[in-house]
């Protein structure tokens, strides 16, 4: 095949792989494993989840709030006796009937609402009976969706933080563990409110931390584990084998970490393989001043580099859908596309690296995310590889 036709069709199997690893993620997210067995046991992927009991409180919190409220609902049915979402305003509610009460906060940063909605949880939590059963739901981003300041802390000084955490380039568990430490919810503190049995199932997006971290654990603590939905190695695996089914010799890469631009520029371009596949989270430094997100940074670093294969496709993205403040999931690109370096350092010196990508049609397209794991990244290219000699596919 010609280099003319190779470079779309790399860039159409990486979208497809991108694709196939949301809708994977989607699945997860639809609890499918989550199965009543008479006459009263309610197990989750075959792990009995509670035994002896007709009813089931449920807690869903974090940006998968919504659709994990709904899929309990879809999976319990009438053993479903209430429930409470804690989740963004925006966040669409439709499927949830009046056995669900709301709690809107605010992200990335909490707010007044954020504060409202956790005293709603706390109320909500200790009206519950020793004898009811409550099964929390949480996915990333309820550290700042629901919050109460510990003493000495007040809304202010609780995002001033959160903001200087952010823009000092900390991980999203460095992040968490910081944030504990000035909150009365956070590292298991909420659980100590519970007057009954309860168990967790994670959507972890906290790369390889313990299921724990997600949120700050509330109700785990900072390391604790329960029951896992899913984690970035659910969106890895699936891309991974939507490339292999495409004929691609498909090798998996470290987990994504460290500085974004600096992530992408490093990106391994020899080896035995066709397609690199990565997942994790890349961390921004700031201040931020235009619009832009890790992955678009680190699809930039990867372009400002010297050398790159000779036929080539990149795709980066977050799988909640929102990659930074972009407002766009990520972005993607190929050997075909021009790359104009002196915009792209200009851009990126400005953090705005959303414009460049969306002058050029390159904006990964928006999406409602189901789920939250991290970010995924595709690299596959044409050529002949240096240990095997053997062509890739094209």
């Amino acid at each position: 095949m010609n280099s003319a036709a190779t470079d779309p069709v790399l860039l159409r199997d990486g979208l497809a792989a991108w694709r196939a690893s949301l809708a994977e993620l989607e699945r997860r997210s639809s609890l499918a494993s989550l199965t009543w067995h008479p006459p009263n046991q309610l197990t989750y992927d075959g792990a009995v989840v509670f035994s002896g009991c007709d009813q089931v409180h449920v807690l869903a919190v974090g940006k998968a709030a919504c659709q994990l409220a709904r899929a309990a609902s879809a999976q319990l049915g009438d053993r479903l006796a209430g429930g409470l979402v804690v989740c963004l305003a925006s966040d669409p509610t439709s499927g949830l009937d009046e056995r669900w009460q709301r709690a809107p906060g605010a992200h990335p940063a909490p707010n007044d609402s954020s504060l409202a909605a956790g005293e709603a949880v706390m109320r909500w939590l200790v009206q519950l009976n020793p004898n009811d059963h409550l099964l929390v739901l949480m996915s990333g981003g309820g550290s700042a969706m629901m919050e109460v300041p510990a003493s000495g802390w007040d809304l202010a000084g609780l995002a001033q933080q959160r903001l200087s955490d952010l823009n000092r380039g900390y991980t999203i568990e460095a992040i968490n563990q910081r944030a504990s430490a000035r909150s009365a919810l956070k590292d298991g503190r909420l659980a100590r409110l519970v007057p009954c049995p309860w168990r967790q199932l994670t959507l972890n997006d906290v790369s390889d931390a313990p299921d724990g971290c997600v949120s700050s654990g509330p109700f785990l603590g900072l390391s604790g584990s329960d029951l896992q939905i899913a984690n970035h190695l659910t969106a890895r695996q699936a891309a991974m084998h939507a490339l292999a089914e495409r004929g691609y010799r498909v090798a998996s890469g470290d987990t994504l970490k460290g500085e974004a631009q600096r992530a992408g520029a490093s990106l391994p371009d020899a080896g035995p393989w066709d397609a690199l596949v990565l997942s994790g989270e890349t961390v921004v430094t700031g201040p931020y001043s235009g619009r832009g997100g890790r992955n678009l940074e680190l699809i930039a670093g990867w372009l400002l580099r010297q050398h790159h294969p000779a036929h080539w496709a990149l795709v980066a993205g977050s799988t909640d859908g929102a990659d930074g403040s972009s407002g766009a999931p990520g972005a993607f690109y190929n050997s075909r596309d021009a790359i104009d370096r002196a915009s792209l350092e200009r851009a990126l010196a400005r953090h705005d690296t959303a414009p460049w990508f969306a002058q050029r049609g390159r904006l990964l397209p928006t999406h409602h995310a189901a789920s939250h794991t991290g970010d995924l990244v595709i690299l596959i290219r044409r050529g002949r590889s240096p240990e095997t000699g053997v062509s890739s596919p094209g």
